[in-house]
């Protein structure tokens, strides 16, 4: 036995509803011979339009039945009375399950016909699982990024727990036949009806320790967007929920460890002339020391940031004279080095210009008959531009 409730007080909100009504062989229902789609679907889809205020300023309702791909479509309509009759004119195919084709359809129907400002929200009733759950999973995701809020219903014993709980986390009902739909009616129309609550940041969280024991780090502090959390299609937060800031902490450096690094520094500079030399900004903070003497603040705040700055870059030397002719490769050669200057003091290398590579062979034809093309490549790797040096001239390939 299937009841039909009649209303008593509608519900009334402006949503943009789509109802997915699955309608594969698991929706086949056998009576006296003959076979048709669960009339308790039927039922439950005729109840929860009564329950609903459908008009310009409230509902606007669609139904898409799916199994193997899209069986039939109810297109949005705010008139009770066509919705009504246009359900007892859908017909199943009662196929497979292609979830992730209805999903599409809907996003679809909501970019094209959704209403300014009207809540989006679907209704999915699941009785056996997507037959491609990670398209299902894109669509989901599709769906969420323009704002629609789930509501998933499990019928009958194949449904798939895990994937409509992923599809409407926190809004889940389960009967256990199609024909109990009618009993679940007054909660959905009274979920459907309510208002979105979009999410609201937290107090900011105390600030967290600096990442570092010594020297310059980071501490950050955290927010949640629970304040309250969004509910019912509600927009999360706006903004970002992490803020972080720097942090300094003493100086990492001991008296032993200074006077280390004072010495390699001196080593590095080989006993310059000071006019090569020019103040850069010190590694550490000097003000955050205990200097006890006029000579350690000299030194460790003056002559250890000291640095060379005029590095030196290589230069190419001139070439020598040609080589004797190699009888067996036809070919002589000359050398140049790259020592006019020497690179120092962490100076560039000589720079070597880029040279083309020997062409390769022909490709095959694009066709087995009739008029084609071919082509051949070459690199510019015979040397790679190095240290600056500029690159082949000409085309790569040649057709």
């Amino acid at each position: 036995m299937f009841i039909e409730i009649i209303a008593q007080d509608l519900c009334t909100a402006y949503v943009d509803l789509i109802i997915l009504a699955e309608s594969s062989n698991v929706t086949k229902f056998e009576y006296n011979q003959l076979t048709s789609w669960h009339p308790g679907i039927v039922v439950f889809l005729n109840n929860l339009l009564q329950q609903l205020e459908m008009g310009s300023n409230a509902f606007k309702i669609a139904i898409i039945l799916y199994s193997s791909g899209i069986d039939d479509v109810m297109t949005f309509t705010t008139n009770k009375n066509f919705g009504s009759n246009s359900i007892s004119y859908l017909r199943p195919n009662l196929g497979g399950n292609r979830l992730d084709q209805a999903l599409d359809v809907a996003v679809r129907m909501f970019d094209y016909y959704s209403r300014k400002d009207a809540v989006k929200r679907i209704v999915l009733l699941s009785g056996s699982p997507s037959e491609n759950f990670p398209d299902t999973f894109i669509q989901v995701a599709k769906a969420k990024s323009i704002g629609v809020d789930f509501v998933a219903v499990g019928f009958g014993r194949n449904y798939d727990i895990s994937e409509i709980k992923m599809i409407a986390p926190g809004w889940v009902l389960t009967v256990p036949d199609a024909g109990m739909l009618y009993s679940i009616v007054t909660r959905i129309a009274t979920r459907l009806c309510k208002s979105p609550v979009h999410g609201q940041w937290s107090e900011w969280n105390n600030w967290s320790q600096c990442s570092v024991s010594c020297g310059s780090g980071v501490k950050s502090r955290k927010r949640d967007c629970n304040d309250p959390s969004p509910d019912f299609g509600g927009k999360y937060c706006d903004s970002t929920s992490q803020e972080d800031t720097e942090c300094y902490i003493q100086s990492c450096y001991s008296f032993f460890n200074l006077i280390t690094l004072l010495y390699l520094e001196l080593t590095k500079m080989q006993l310059v002339q000071l006019d090569q030399l020019q103040l850069l900004a010190p590694k550490f903070k000097c003000q955050d020391l205990i200097l006890k003497t006029s000579y350690y603040i000299f030194f460790l705040c003056v002559v250890l940031p000291l640095r060379i700055v005029n590095n030196v870059h290589g230069g190419w030397s001139d070439w020598s004279a040609w080589s004797s002719c190699d009888c067996i490769h036809g070919t002589r050669e000359r050398i140049r080095k790259c020592n006019n200057p020497v690179p120092q003091h962490n100076g560039q290398n000589c720079f070597v210009d880029g040279h083309w590579s020997k062409w390769s062979s022909w490709s095959d034809c694009t066709v087995s008959c009739g008029n084609g093309s071919t082509t051949r490549i070459r690199q510019c790797n015979n040397p790679a531009p190095m240290n600056g040096g500029e690159t082949c001239t000409g085309y790569t390939i040649d057709s």
